[in-house]
Formats: structure tokens, sequence, C-alpha cells
């Protein structure tokens, strides 16, 4: 037998006592928790989970994280520890497309059996949310529902303008969250398919509750410029553009993706910040290249999204726990109150009392402001009327084998 210390290092449990890895023979394995871990079987059973090939094993040995193996787009070319890794094209994957409207269009032709509509189309297949008749007169359904992830835009704690504890600077961010339109945001750049995010929690996940209200989706433009009248951030030259309340100039800036869509939303930024009297520029760049920025800590606005992985919440609250700076937690939020729920609700099984901890949690959230939580998204799915048994997981992004299609019936229709 063979004994190995392992750390784990999920995100939301890497600061917990090492547990124990006791291989028993060569079909069981058995873990010795050195702390109580109520949803330790769970993290087991997550998608990202992988088998390896026995022979795999048997050939590399101890030195098998050098020699990974799998059947993803990219293979390793070349890895030199710590400075530089290369990866090469797999000429064995699969053919991925993502253009939308080709997408859409080819389900349309009878050459797919199954599309997700991007907003831009929503409107047309499924206006009002409901599957437009034509379509309905095809055989086709619809299945619409709201996905377990959420777009946000996020403050740098570490910023000397937005960043900061005092009640000056928690009134700037509140102030800029009251200013956005989020409404806009959905009706007009999403055309109807999000709904507000009240707290950090996805929806179908533990800890989210889609009757818990916050003011974090609150629109409300007399309010911010109250905020920030009793605050000293004041017009004092009469420009229309307020300054700090030591008088320097006030400008945030944001960071962008050059993609069309992004001109949309920062034309509803633009026009946020406009109403309240703050001036906004953008900076425009790759995602790559604005992550590795923010995960710096070099960033003081930025808009993005994530999806969840897992069915409990206390991974999207671990986006705004200190011990998470310069990985998850992108805005650099440390908070003492926040840091001592988070760390009880590892330990607490699932109950009232765990559920009580996910709303003060997001209460302190929504009152410090590190993050401005925009929207969960709602996904428009058709598919054929020979399609059968299809189901959308929510922490997987692989749907197809749960998919079966009636071969006869899709003959007919298409000869």
């Amino acid at each position: 037998m063979r004994q190995a210390a392992l750390r784990d290092k999920k995100p939301f449990d890497y600061d917990r006592p090492v547990d124990g890895l006791l291989a028993i023979d060569r079909y069981t394995i058995q873990f010795r928790l050195a702390s109580p871990r109520p949803r330790f079987t769970a993290t087991l059973c997550q998608s990202y989970a992988v088998g390896i090939a026995r022979e795999v094993v048997e050939a590399y040995g101890d030195d098998i994280a050098a020699h990974p193996v799998g059947t993803g787009p990219y293979r390793l070319g070349s890895w030199r520890r710590t400075s530089r890794i290369v990866l090469d094209k797999n000429p064995t994957y699969r053919d991925v497309r993502f253009d939308s409207q080709p997408r859409w269009l080819s389900f349309l032709n009878g050459q797919a059996d199954f599309a997700r509509v991007p907003p831009e189309l929503a409107l047309i297949a499924a206006p009002n949310g409901h599957l437009a008749p034509n379509l309905a007169r095809q055989g086709i359904t619809l299945q619409r529902y709201v996905n377990c992830d959420s777009a946000f835009s996020y403050f740098n704690m570490e910023d000397p303008v937005v960043g900061g504890y005092s009640a000056e600077k928690v009134a700037l961010r509140r102030a800029i969250s009251l200013s956005y339109d989020i409404e806009r945001e959905i009706d007009i750049i999403r055309r109807g398919n999000a709904i507000p995010a009240q707290a950090p929690m996805s929806p179908h996940t533990y800890g989210y509750d889609p009757f818990f209200r916050t003011v974090n989706s609150a629109h409300d433009v007399a309010r911010a410029k109250a905020l920030l009248d009793i605050y000293g951030y004041l017009d004092r030259d009469g420009d229309g553009w307020r300054e700090m309340p030591d008088g320097r100039p006030l400008v945030i800036t944001m960071a962008t993706e050059p993609q069309q869509i992004y001109r949309e939303y920062n034309e509803n930024w633009l026009k946020s910040f406009g109403s309240i009297g703050i001036r906004v520029r953008f900076e425009v760049a790759q995602w790559a290249e604005h992550y590795k920025q923010s995960r710096a800590g070099k960033l003081q606005m930025w808009f993005l999204g994530g999806s969840s992985t897992q069915p409990d919440g206390q991974a999207d609250l671990e986006t705004m726990y200190g011990r998470s700076v310069g990985e998850a937690n992108l805005a650099r939020f440390k908070q003492a109150d926040f840091d001592a729920i988070y760390r009880r609700m590892l330990d607490l099984p699932d109950g009232p009392e765990r559920e009580g901890l996910f709303k003060k949690a997001s209460e302190i959230v929504v009152a410090y402001m590190p993050y401005r939580m925009h929207v969960h998204r709602i996904y428009n799915d058709f598919s054929r009327a020979w399609i059968t048994g299809y189901r959308q997981p929510f922490f997987r992004n692989q749907s197809w084998h749960y998919i079966e299609v009636d071969g006869e019936r899709r003959a007919k229709a298409l000869a």
C-alpha cells in the first residue's frame, strides 16, 4: 500500500486541512477527511473529473503529470516547467463551429436537428418567449429556461479611485451601480433573454432563491446623484462632470473587447455614467489580455460573466472570498465578516442555517458593491419533432447522450 497526502485544490476548499487518500487495493480508494465536508461526494462527481487509461498510468508512472493524454482540440507539443507550454492543434478533433446565424439557418433548412438561438434572433424564433407559429406548424419544440450563469461588472477594490472600504468609496460604487440601466440591457441588448440578478448565486444552485430581492438590480438615477452629492463627488467647475471629493478629475476606465456586441454594452454604460455626470473611457483589448491584467489587479472595471460548474452556490461566493484574490476573486474584495461566513458555510450541512448564511453573504456583497451583478441569461433551445429525450444539463456542456433520433420519422420528413 502507498499513502499520499493530497491537498484539495478545489477553489472553495483550498484553505482546509490536508486530507488523506489511501489506496486499499487496485479497486478501492478510501478517503480520510480531516474535518467535516458535507458536499465531499458532490465534489467527486463534478463533470470536470476525468478518467485516465490504465496503459497511460502504467507507462508514465509518477511522471504522468508531464504527459497529459486527451481528446480535446489541442495536445501538448512541448513543456518547459515553470516557463513555457506549447499546444499543438489536434488534427483528429471534431469540427466545431460557433457562428450563430449560419447555425440557425442550417436548422431551418433541415441540415441540423437542434439549435440554440442567439438573442439577436430570438425575437423572430420565439417572440415574447413563445414559439413562432410557423415553427410550431413544423413540429419544432422550444425549451426556454434560465441558465445557471451570471453576467457582472467588477470594481478593483485596490484601485485608488473606485476601490476601498470607506463610506465615500462605497457610495461611488453604489451610485455607479444605481445609474446602470439593467432593463435596457435586458430589453435592447439581450432582446428580453435574461432576468435581473439579485445576488451572486446562479439559478439552479443551492443557495439561490428566486424570491430573494436586493437593491443590486435597482436603477435609480436620482438616488445615485444624491449619494454622490452627499459624499463630495461634485461638479465644482460647472462643466457638467463631477470631480473627486479632493477636487481631482473623476474618470472611470472600463475594460472592454473589440467585438460588436460589446459596443452595445459600452453604449449602455456610457449613457448610465453620463446620467450621473461621471466620465468614462473604454480600454479595448482581447479577452485573454484583459484576463491577464485582471488577475494582476491592473484593471479598474471590467464587464464579463461566467457559468456555474457545480450545483452548490458557494462556488459563486468564492469570487468574493479574500483568500481567492489573484485567482477567482477578480475584484480583490477582502471583508472579514464575509470571509467568516464563507468558512462557516464550508462545514455546515445543507439546511436553514446555511441558506440563511447565503443571504447574509449576499447582503454584504451588495452593501460594499465589489461586483455589480447584471443578469442571468435565458436560453432558447429548438429541436425537430423527431428528437426525443433532449435535456440540457446545467453543469456540463455536452448533452448528446440524452438525445434520441427517430431516424425513420426524420427520413420521411426530409424526403
